[in-house]
C-alpha cells in the first residue's frame, strides 16, 4: 500500500521535518545540490562560494557570519524544509567539533536554478567539555 500523499499547500506552517517524517519525503535534486553547495560553502567558510549560492544582492543576515566563525564545521545537513509559494524554506544544521549551527534559509527558484535569497540565524550549540 502506497504511504498516504503529503498535501504541500502554500501554507508556511506545514512544515515537513525530514529527520521525524513518518513518510519518506523527497526533496528535489536541483535543490539538494544547492542547498549541499551552500552548506560546504558555509562550514569552509569561503565568502565566493557563498556569494555564489545567493541572489545577486543577498547574503546572510547579521549574525550569521559571526555564529560560523566561532566553529570548526565539518558537515552539515538540511533537517526541515518548507514550501512557501514557489520559494522554500530550508533549515540547514551545519555540525563540527565545537557544536553546530542552525540557519533558515529561504530559496528561490529561477533561471540558473535555485538561489539563496535570505539567511537568519536560528540556534547556536556549543559543545560543553564533559
Amino acid at each position: 500500500m502506497p504511504p498516504p500523499a503529503l498535501s504541500l499547500s502554500d501554507d508556511a506552517e506545514e512544515l515537513i521535518r525530514l529527520a521525524q517524517s513518518a513518510v519518506c519525503w523527497t526533496v528535489s535534486e536541483d535543490l539538494e545540490s544547492a542547498v549541499r553547495r551552500l552548506g560546504e560553502a558555509l562550514a569552509a567558510r569561503d565568502p565566493a562560494g557563498i556569494r555564489r549560492c545567493f541572489l545577486p544582492g543577498a547574503a546572510p543576515a547579521e549574525g550569521v557570519e559571526s555564529a560560523l566563525a566561532t566553529q570548526r564545521l565539518t558537515s552539515h545537513r538540511l533537517v526541515a524544509l518548507a514550501k512557501v509559494g514557489h520559494q522554500r524554506l530550508v533549515k540547514l544544521r551545519l555540525e563540527g567539533p565545537d557544536g553546530s549551527v542552525v540557519l533558515a534559509i529561504r530559496w528561490a527558484p529561477g533561471e540558473a536554478g535555485w538561489r539563496a535569497a535570505a539567511a537568519h540565524l536560528v540556534a547556536v550549540d556549543t559543545a560543553r567539555p564533559a
